[in-house]
C-alpha cells in the first residue's frame, strides 16, 4: 500500500521482489497509488494499446525465517477488499511475501486462520492505528525460491 509514512526502503524491496516476479511469471506491473489494497497490479499483453491486467499483488518483507510462525495476518480491511477486486475483476489477489530466508506467495480465498487484533509495535505515524486482521497459514505460501530477491 502506498500511502505517506512507506519508507524508502519498503518500496526498493517491493522493487526488487516485484522485477524478480516479471521474470519468473511473464509479466510487468504499474505501482498502484495512494490508499490502494495492492501494491501492484501485475500485467501482462496488451488490447487497444492498454496493459492488460492477471493479478493484484501485495508484498511484505519480512526479517524472520518463513517457519518462525505459524501464521502471518493481513489487515482485514485489505483482505476484504483485495477480495471484492477479485470478485469484481476476474483478476486474482497475491499476497507475496519475503522472509529472511525465502520467498513465498497465497492467492487469497475466504479461507483463513482466524481473526485477530495485534498491537503493533512500530507504526508508521498516527494515522496508522491497529485494526483486525485475517491469520493465513504460513504453510499454505508456495515457495518462490529461496534466500533473498
Amino acid at each position: 500500500m502506498s500511502w505517506k509514512h512507506e519508507w524508502d526502503s519498503d518500496l526498493d524491496n517491493e522493487n526488487r521482489i516485484v522485477a524478480k516476479l516479471h521474470e519468473m511469471w511473464n509479466c510487468e506491473s504499474a505501482k498502484m497509488q495512494g490508499f490502494s489494497y495492492a501494491d501492484f497490479i501485475l500485467t501482462r499483453g496488451e488490447r487497444d494499446g492498454l496493459a492488460q491486467g492477471v493479478a493484484f499483488c501485495e508484498i511484505r518483507c519480512r526479517t524472520t525465517p518463513k517457519d518462525k510462525f505459524p501464521t502471518i495476518f493481513i489487515t482485514l480491511n485489505k483482505y476484504k477488499n483485495m477480495l471484492m477486486m477479485t470478485e469484481f475483476t476476474g483478476l486474482k489477489s497475491l499476497f507475496v511475501v519475503q522472509w529472511s530466508d525465502q520467498c513465498g506467495y497465497l492467492e487469497l480465498t475466504k479461507d483463513n486462520e482466524g481473526t485477530t487484533f495485534p498491537k503493533r509495535r512500530n507504526p508508521k505515524g498516527d494515522d496508522h492505528h491497529d485494526e483486525p486482521c485475517v491469520l493465513l497459514s504460513v504453510a499454505n505460501f508456495t515457495k518462490l525460491w529461496d534466500g533473498q530477491a
